[in-house]
């Protein structure tokens, strides 16, 4: 891990943002070369990059769901490729505003297909004292170059300074043999394909390929079976609107297969809505699970089912694949909280060295209290 200009002895991706407050008030000093601007984002003009923190592997909590009081905001655990960059106005430039910063930010963002999960005014976060410091705030996810993206920006002090948070996971491999899928599809008479789709629409994502890829050599080995593919959703938004998002997103995952050579007689498509729930709605974890696109057999035989080949993927390949590949996360996790550990007493001298207002840094470490 990379870590520069070390004045944040402890960072966090949803609150992260709020220690830029400490930093506010002093003239900048700027980055080593080391620092490079965000890889998502060109600098804004004006702005410098002040300070930054690079990791190959980390691990953050995003937060996901509105928040009815402080510490209550619902976060979800995300793994990756970590990335910390702080810009500062340079000197004699008159800064932008925070909300010009953030709309810009976002504009560029919702370009490249981002979702954004909170921006202000909807209060998700129980945010609505950030207003007093000029802070803008917002949350974001989005999918570049096959990785997922859950993002964070801010400005603060009347623009004087702002800050782009991210990590990035990789997309995961699919790999699942045509044969597997045929013996859970002839044991079950049903099949849920891990496709994905943008937040809210039925396009299909790029690495939802391979899925669909096997799901159709699978079809084509059953050549009699007539099949049903069923769109379902969570239970956000209105039943209507679900049913019609679970028809679309049905209906694209047909043509996918049509696509792929199935016949278009043999397949019908249907939307269910949030109406056939398999997990619970209230968690995260629940709502991602019943967001799903099932193949059901309606007509024909399945036939003869071949056992899988010895080169092909298998669960528990897979599995052990998984394992390993989970001790080297854990290792390389070890070794950057080790490198923190470091870090943090060349940061706690930074900051002690810093004569910034202690009237601001109070009022910043209370709202990181009642946020966190």
């Amino acid at each position: 891990m990379k870590l520069h200009r070390a004045t944040l002895s402890q960072f966090r991706l949803s609150g992260g943002l709020l220690a830029v407050m400490a930093l506010a008030v002093s003239p900048p000093t700027w980055a080593s070369g080391d620092c490079k601007p965000h890889t998502l984002f060109t600098p804004m003009q004006g702005y410098r990059v002040y300070e930054c923190e690079y990791s190959d592997f980390d691990a953050k909590e995003i937060p996901v769901k509105a928040a009815a009081s402080h510490n209550q905001a619902e976060t979800k655990p995300i793994e990756g490729i970590y990335e910390y960059v702080v810009y500062a106005a340079d000197a004699g430039t008159a800064p932008s505003s925070p909300l010009k910063i953030l709309r810009n930010h976002l504009d560029a963002a919702r370009a490249k297909g981002a979702t954004v999960v909170w921006e202000p005014g909807t209060r998700s976060f129980h945010a609505s004292e950030w207003t007093d410091i000029q802070q803008q705030i917002a949350t974001l996810r989005m999918t570049q170059g096959g990785r997922e993206y859950w993002v964070h920006l801010g400005s603060v002090n009347d623009g004087d300074y702002y800050a782009i948070a991210s990590i990035a996971s990789e997309a995961m491999a699919q790999e699942v043999s045509a044969n597997e899928l045929l013996q859970q599809f002839a044991q079950q008479g049903f099949l849920a394909l891990d496709v994905h789709f943008d937040t809210g629409k039925a396009t299909i994502r790029a690495e939802s390929a391979a899925v669909l890829d096997q799901a159709a050599a699978m079809l084509r080995q059953a050549s009699s079976v007539q099949a049903e593919v069923g769109g379902h959703t969570d239970n956000v938004g209105s039943p209507a609107s679900n049913l019609t998002l679970s028809q679309q997103r049905a209906d694209s995952v047909r043509a996918a297969l049509v696509q792929r050579g199935i016949d278009p007689a043999r397949l019908t498509a249907k939307g269910y809505g949030d109406t056939v729930p398999v997990a619970d709605n209230r968690s995260e974890e629940g709502r991602a699970a019943n967001r799903r696109v099932e193949i059901k057999k309606t007509g024909g035989s399945i036939g003869a089912v071949p056992t899988p080949s010895a080169d092909v993927a298998t669960p528990r390949t897979q599995a052990k694949a998984s394992t390993q590949e989970k001790t080297q996360r854990e290792g390389r996790a070890g070794r950057f909280a080790r490198e923190r550990a470091q870090h943090a007493g060349h940061a706690a001298e930074a900051e002690a060295g810093d004569k910034v207002d202690g009237k601001i840094r109070e009022k910043a470490r209370g709202l990181l209290d009642r946020i966190l």
